[in-house]
This record gives structure tokens, sequence and C-alpha cells, in this order.
């Protein structure tokens, strides 16, 4: 339930004269005490001695920032940076409420664009201000209602890069395992889409590099057999090269040829 509030207008003379600013002074009645809350100066300001009183938003019920489990993963928000990211998935909030989020490190706040656009990879951190219906920040408790949270964002290219090489080459090539090495490529691109921990990028990249070290082939010599048919000629007729040779079937795509070796 939302307390009671009324707005104040009052016109000032500015400092070292040039005319009056006009300020807008937003109370809320909390039983018989008025509180104000200083907003920010926005960056047109007449003046950096002016300032803009922003209107409160006081919520009794419990409203919360709260986490969406299906990306807290090791401690952290766990995401890709291969996809776009949206920041407001990360939580859960009331209905009729939304927030607003910003990524950041101490080095300074960085966009969702460029986190997909340059394959951003490393902890940084969000923080969320819950918002009501009309965009107004909302306090609970004479509180603003804020949440920070870590997150970890991870690049899977090289290893679905090495998934795709190695899958063309067991799917293509005459491998007597293609289809047990294919399966295992499936379990590490698993690793990759469905991470319950941080994923070790380098360290799947080579576990697929060693599954197609299991990639093997019967050898020609196990692998075909020619046959041959018996020769029957009459007594005293000699058996030349070319009735053996009519006789001897070579397996297609063996590469192999008759020879006669005496």
């Amino acid at each position: 339930m939302f307390k009671d509030r009324k707005l104040k207008f009052a016109i000032r003379k500015k400092k070292g004269g040039g005319g009056a600013a006009s300020f807008i002074i937003g109370a809320v009645l909390l039983g018989s005490s008025m509180v104000f809350v200083p907003g920010f100066v926005s960056a047109n300001s007449p003046s950096s001695s002016d300032s803009v009183v922003r209107t409160v938003r006081s919520v009794s019920e419990d409203i919360d920032i709260s986490l969406n489990m299906d990306y807290y993963k090791s401690g952290v928000i766990l995401t890709r940076s291969d996809q776009t990211v949206i920041p407001e998935n990360y939580v859960i909030v009331p209905e009729g409420y939304h927030v607003d989020s910003m990524i950041y490190t101490n080095a300074g706040v960085i966009t969702p664009d460029t986190i997909k656009n340059e394959k951003v990879t490393g902890q940084y951190k969000i923080r969320y201000t819950l918002k009501d219906s009309l965009n107004n920040d909302v306090y609970k408790d004479g509180q603003l209602v804020i949440r920070n949270l870590v997150i970890y964002f991870y690049d899977p290219t090289p290893v679905f890069d090495e998934i795709e090489r190695v899958n063309e080459k067991a799917t293509n090539g005459d491998y007597d395992n293609k289809e047990e090495v294919i399966e295992k490529l499936n379990t590490i691109k698993d690793k990759v889409e469905n991470p319950s921990t941080i994923p070790n990028i380098p360290g799947l990249v080579n576990e697929v590099k060693d599954v197609e070290g299991t990639l093997t082939k019967t050898p020609d010599a196990d692998k075909y057999e020619p046959t041959g048919e018996k020769i029957t000629v009459p007594e005293g007729t000699p058996i030349t090269e070319d009735d053996v040779k009519g006789k001897v079937t070579i397996p297609e795509g063996s590469g192999g040829t008759i020879t006669n070796v005496g």
C-alpha cells in the first residue's frame, strides 16, 4: 500500500541573479513526520547549486529483487557472452514492478551490446534498482530497493568450433567408432551449454582433441578379404594368369590388385 504524497512547488531566484529556477519537492507523510529525499542534478542544470528533489514511492509490503536460480551457479550468475545479454532475466521482481540495471567493474560501466560484440569473459557486477509502473524508485523502510550481484560471462565459441571440426571429420571419414566419438562430443557440448560451474574453456577444447584421438580405422588388410572361385581345366591344359584373375574378386573400395606371384 502506498503512502499519501504531496508535491510542493517553489520559485526561487538563482544565486548570483539571472532569473529564477523551479524546484519540485516530493514529500512523503510518514505518520506525523515529513521526509524529503534529494535527487540528482542533471547535466544541463542551470547551476551547480541548484537541486532537484524526487518523489518517493514507499511500500509497506514485502517487495524485493530476487535471484533467478536458473542462472545462479557456483555463487555467481553464470551466462554466455556469445548471446544477447538481458540482465532483467537474471532476477525476479513482483508483478507491476521492473528493474533498471547497470553492469560494471572498478574500470567502469560496460553495456550488454559490448559484452556480446566483444565476447567478453570474466567476473563483473550488476546493480539492480527496483522501479514501479511509473518508473519511480521504490523505497522500503526508508531505503532504496537495490541489489548488487556478481555475474560471470564466458565464451563457449572455441569449444563449439572444435566440436564442429571433429564432428565433421568423424561423420565424413571411414571410422569404425564414429558413433561413439560423436556421442562423446555431444556430452562435452552439454557441459558448455548447461554448466553447473564456471566452464574451463581451454580444458574443454583439449578434451575435444582427446576425443578426436580416439577415432580408429580397421586396417585394409583386415577389413578386405578377396574371394576366389575354383578353376577347372582339361588335363594337360596349363592354367593361365587370365584364368586366375577371372576367378578372383577384389572387394570394392579396397584398391587391391591381382598380382601373379609365381
